[in-house]
């Protein structure tokens, strides 16, 4: 099979939406950055889709008329390039909202020197793995069923994967639908 063709490529995988948790909402999202002055954390452990989730926020806020800023850490990628601290620089200059997925990946010293930095912008959004000092917005989570559900919508005419094998898939990478869905790319 042509990678391309694998029901669970990155590129399929991205075009699958975010799910709430129960009792949440964009309503309520929405609703919380409002009364935080568009300033707070989507709190959750790696692939529970926070970054999918951030993603689908920035379309969200400038839908509203915001002007948005998206920048990205990583293990590999712990500091923001100089290109990148002059886009956040003309971006707080411009009331934008500052969306940073990875604000784990920075030590504490430059976490101090970011959320200076971005005082003045419209607000601040990023992503981590445990609360911060920052509200949190959102627990972002996952489920069997929710993955169970990602991955019916994912199949094609490949091989169908059973219940239990799912469910011991989902098991093993501890509900991180991302390593999940590696796997499952794996094995086709």
């Amino acid at each position: 099979m042509r990678p391309a063709d694998n029901p669970f490529s990155v590129s399929r995988q991205h075009q699958l939406q975010y799910r709430f948790p129960q009792n949440e909402s964009w309503e309520t999202v929405l609703h919380r950055l409002q009364e935080n002055h568009f300033r707070g954390a989507l709190v959750g452990p790696k692939g529970t889709g926070k970054t999918t989730l951030l993603l689908e926020l920035q379309g969200k806020l400038e839908e509203m008329g915001f002007k948005t800023c998206r920048l990205f850490l990583n293990r590999d990628k712990r500091k923001l390039s100089k290109n990148e601290v002059r886009e956040l620089k003309q971006a707080v200059n411009q009331g934008a909202i500052i969306l940073l997925d990875g604000f784990e990946q920075m030590n504490l010293l430059n976490h101090a020197k970011f959320v200076q930095r971005v005082k003045h912008a419209k607000g601040l959004i990023v992503t981590v793995h445990k609360p911060i000092k920052l509200p949190t917005i959102l627990r972002t989570a996952t489920s069997f069923k929710t993955f169970k559900q990602m991955v019916s919508e994912l199949q094609n005419d490949s091989r169908q994967f059973e219940a239990d094998q799912l469910k011991a898939l989902y098991d093993t990478h501890q509900g991180n639908i991302r390593l999940a869905f590696r796997s499952l790319y794996d094995l086709l």
